[in-house]
């Protein structure tokens, strides 16, 4: 752990500390989420690597590119202006969105996440709630059937 890490470390209230961070890097985490970690830094290079390296625009451009793609597969349907379920229910995944009503998460999307924070945020964002296999999915549509 660096200086600044230690440093900020402190500045949070020793409730917080104790109850929630300690408990949980004491506690041992399931294979099934070991994998889902894993798997995730390995996808989301592969795919970086193809929007980075097969692409002749722009960085930002490209980061729109994979992140409009990403919206694609999670709407499960052509770009409209709203939300399929499929979209909804990847998105509840999140603990944030996890007990909300449907109205107020697509209210919430469609006014703040699609306009707010850089691409790289937002792609990190939707590919993490997507499962090992759908993010394969993911790769198989549209990076190995684009070769």
């Amino acid at each position: 752990m660096t200086i600044p890490e230690k440093q900020l470390l402190r500045k949070l209230p020793v409730e917080l500390m104790r109850e929630h961070i300690m408990p949980f890097t004491y506690q041992v985490q399931s294979k099934q989420l070991l994998r889902d970690i894993s798997s995730f830094y390995t996808d989301i290079r592969l795919v970086y690597d193809y929007y980075i390296a097969y692409d002749d625009t722009p960085p930002l451009l490209r980061f729109r590119h994979l992140f409009y793609d990403l919206i694609d597969f999670c709407n499960g349907e052509p770009p409209v202006y709203s939300l399929s379920n499929k979209y909804i229910n990847i998105i509840c995944r999140h603990n944030y969105y996890h007990k909300k009503p449907t109205s107020r998460i697509v209210k919430h999307i469609m006014c703040n996440f699609h306009s707010s924070s850089s691409p790289m945020q937002k792609i990190k964002f939707l590919f993490g709630l997507l499962t090992p296999a759908e993010r394969t999915e993911f790769i198989n549509l549209y990076i190995i059937s684009q070769e």
